[in-house]
């Protein structure tokens, strides 16, 4: 009888650890999930976003001095909110109401005014001057703008005199003056006519050979530097212990 009482309490005190064990097992787990989330939480992605640094009033045209990159969690960040990637595109645009300081900016709070155009960016003196070219004048998509050339023909009202001009920037492809939005369009683009910038005698002088097919060659001259070289936005973070940091855009 004895031995039977003793077998149940055996039996009794092995079910109550047995089950204390997966008790605290559950509790362990529960514990460990709660903290995952937790850390998740706590290391949730963030988006930079463009804002104003400053109260803008309606009518205020957007410099590079005006915006800052920052962060918002990605579940808060709207469609209508412009990125970083889009500062280029906006500065020299005018706000179309008022702006407070580090508010998301949208297309709806900015309307066009008058953007600098490619007149605005030659220096004085400095003339744009377009020709329609070839593939092969395209160096087969080799050529890009920001490169330097040298175009070589004949004067076709100077007997045949042969006319080279060195140290041409291009400036534009087309319509596009960047790279940045040239590679937007679909892939294979060759464009059609390209943009120079000469001085007024260059331009003159290229008049004379235009008429003709002209020899288009690329070179490198680093110690010509082009009017309005382009250059990245340079942007600063909103917070303030990052203040003197900056990104490029």
């Amino acid at each position: 009888m004895r031995n039977i009482d003793r077998y149940k309490v055996l039996v009794l005190v092995g079910g109550s650890l047995l089950l204390s064990l997966a008790s605290y097992q559950l509790i362990q787990q529960y514990i460990d999930e709660h903290t995952q989330r937790q850390v998740e939480q706590h290391q949730e992605v963030e988006v930079g976003v463009l804002v104003s640094q400053r109260d803008l009033m309606a009518g205020v045209v957007l410099e590079e001095d005006f915006l800052v990159v920052r962060r918002y969690p990605q579940r808060l960040v709207q469609e209508t909110w412009l990125r970083p990637s889009d500062a280029g595109a906006i500065i020299g645009l005018v706000t179309s109401r008022f702006v407070e300081r580090g508010e998301p900016l949208t297309a709806e709070a900015i309307t066009v005014g008058r953007r600098m155009g490619l007149s605005d960016r030659i220096a004085d003196g400095r003339y744009a001057v377009t020709a329609q070219v070839s593939l092969q004048q395209l160096h087969h998509g080799l050529l890009q703008v920001g490169d330097w050339v040298t175009l070589r023909g004949r004067n076709y009202l100077a007997d045949q005199e042969l006319i080279e001009l060195v140290n041409i920037p291009v400036i534009a492809f087309d319509q596009f003056e960047s790279a940045q939005h040239i590679d937007t369009q679909v892939s294979g683009y060759l464009p059609t006519t390209v943009t120079f910038e000469m001085s007024a005698e260059q331009a003159q002088q290229f008049e004379q050979i235009r008429q003709q097919d002209f020899a288009l060659w690329l070179q490198h001259d680093s110690n010509y530097q082009v009017s309005v070289p382009p250059r990245p936005v340079r942007i600063h973070w909103f917070a303030r212990d990052k203040a003197d940091k900056h990104v490029l855009f």
